[in-house]
């Protein structure tokens, strides 16, 4: 008996470590609050065929979008926007980052790159 509630206790400490990324749930509206989109297309020759799509959300000015490859989910963009417009983000899932991104917000428009251990890429979005 005594084992079983162990196992309990780790696996339910697993998957609290599993969590997704979320927005504060209060803070001060940044100049880049609202709704974005747009393209994260890769410029290495080894990952060519790569074009992600995001479609997210800035609050607070923190920023959450998810990236898709077609129309399937493939990760979460997330990272605080410093008041200077630049975020240094991270692409991954469920919380864990397996890339990031260093993007410069600037009234409608953000522009930046992404990088994996083997892919990079760029980063296009617009405020809708």
């Amino acid at each position: 008996m005594k084992r079983i509630f162990s196992t309990i206790a780790v696996v339910t400490l697993l998957l609290n470590g599993c969590a997704t990324v979320g927005f504060p749930k209060s803070g001060t509206p940044s100049p880049y609050d609202g709704k974005w989109t747009g393209s994260l297309p890769s410029k290495s020759a080894s990952c060519a065929a790569i074009n992600l799509v995001a479609k997210g959300e800035v609050r607070y000015g923190y920023m959450i979008a998810e990236v898709f490859d077609g129309t399937m989910k493939k990760y979460d963009l997330w990272g605080q926007i410093a008041p200077d417009g630049t975020l240094k983000g991270n692409i991954g899932s469920a919380g864990v980052t397996g890339a990031t991104a260093s993007v410069r917000f600037n009234g409608n428009d953000a522009n930046g790159t992404w990088t994996a251990s083997q892919c990079d890429g760029t980063v296009a979005l617009k405020r809708l």
